[in-house]
Formats: structure tokens, C-alpha cells, sequence
């Protein structure tokens, strides 16, 4: 066999192994079902969600600090980077979706829920400016 035709068989081999794994992976796709969603959170857990995120507001604030000394639109980014990944956790741990971590997180500042002790939250966006090169 000549070195051309082992290359063609060698590439004909490769499509067929790709196009066995595209098909294997749409057939996945269509026959699957989607994970049932967990059911309403009630209002009581909500609240508690609430809480359990906002304790942790001033850990989160210190962390971005230092990441960010000197750009308020990167600590606020950074800090709302670690409240989604606690809301996430909070989710998974309390059998809630992250879309009612997240509502409770909305109406809780909204509607002006207890918090916890000595927790400012502060709904406004610093601008977003350059950050400074160091």
C-alpha cells in the first residue's frame, strides 16, 4: 500500500470516527430529558437564603479589596462574582434554584428584609473607568 493511499484511509477513518461521535452525541441530545427543576421556594426560605448571602457580604468586600485597591468597578464586579457562586451554593445545599437564591436576594433588598448586623448593602454601580496600570 502506497504511503498516498494510507493517508486517504487514514482520513476517510478519521471523518467516519467523527462522524459516529457527532451522531452518537445528537442521538444523546434527543433522547434525553431535562433534570426536573426544584419545586417554588417558599417564602421562608427565601429569607433564609437571604441571610445566609448577606453574612457573608463583608468577607467578600475585604477578599475584592485587596484583588482591586484601587478600581471600586472591579471590587464590585469581584464581589458579585463571589455572591453568585455562594447563591450557587446555597442552591445546591437548600434544594432551591439559583433563580430563587437570586429572587430572594432581589426582593430582600427591595422589600428591605432583616439582615445581618452590621451589613450595608448598596445597590448603586461605582463607574466603570480604566484601571490603573501598576
Amino acid at each position: 500500500m502506497s504511503a498516498e493511499s494510507s493517508r486517504r484511509l487514514l482520513t476517510i477513518a478519521g471523518w467516519v470516527v467523527f462522524g459516529a461521535a457527532i451522531v452518537g452525541a445528537f442521538g444523546r441530545a434527543i433522547t434525553s430529558t431535562p433534570r426536573a427543576a426544584p419545586p417554588p421556594a417558599e417564602e421562608r426560605a427565601m429569607r433564609n437564603a437571604y441571610l445566609s448571602v448577606t453574612a457573608d457580604e463583608r468577607n467578600f468586600r475585604r477578599e475584592v479589596i485587596k484583588d482591586f485597591p484601587a478600581d471600586p468597578w472591579s471590587q464590585d464586579d469581584g464581589f458579585h462574582n463571589h455572591e453568585y457562586r455562594r447563591a450557587r451554593q446555597i442552591g445546591g445545599q437548600r434544594g432551591m434554584s439559583l433563580q430563587d437564591v437570586l429572587l430572594a436576594m432581589d426582593r430582600g433588598m427591595r422589600e428591605h428584609w432583616p439582615k445581618p448586623a452590621g451589613i450595608h448593602q448598596n445597590p448603586s454601580v461605582p463607574p466603570c473607568r480604566p484601571r490603573p496600570i501598576h
